[in-house]
């Protein structure tokens, strides 16, 4: 369960930061300064993938040192492994929705809305957050 909290974590943070990032940049006016001035399309986005990629992997490392080392959290196979489907999760969701957010949404609320909205249904269809254990609670029931 605890690795789908990073899992979880991973996903949030690349989707919020990729949209806000490239949101701001495009509201602020850089990224059609930065085309007059002769930047390729391909150049901006491979700016942007690299530093996002240098976050993400900053990220990954705080979030393994402190899940296994601080909390103690046991890691069941290789910690590689771990590591790898960590990198490989957070690329994906800066590369695909982290890139469609940004270029469909004009303000960073909304990516965050947005981001939002595709994250929880996944948080939910996982298992971490159980439908019976919140009827037990009687927050469902009316």
């Amino acid at each position: 369960m605890n690795g789908l909290i990073l899992i979880a974590y991973m996903h949030s943070c690349q989707l919020f930061f990729k949209g806000s990032a490239f949101i701001t940049e495009r509201k602020e006016g850089m990224l059609e300064r930065s085309l007059v001035a002769g930047v390729t399309t391909g150049e901006v986005i491979t700016a942007h993938m690299i530093t996002q990629y240098v976050i993400m992997v900053g990220q990954t490392t705080l979030v393994l040192i402190f899940m296994v080392v601080v909390f103690e959290v046991p890691v069941r196979g290789p910690l590689g492994w771990a590591v790898i489907l960590t990198l490989l999760q957070g690329t994906f969701h800066l590369q695909l929705p982290g890139f469609l957010i940004s270029t469909v949404c004009h303000e960073e609320r909304n990516s965050i809305q947005l981001a939002l909205g595709s994250f929880y249904p996944n948080l939910l269809l996982s298992g971490k957050i159980s439908l019976n254990n919140l009827k037990k609670k009687k927050f469902l029931e009316r």
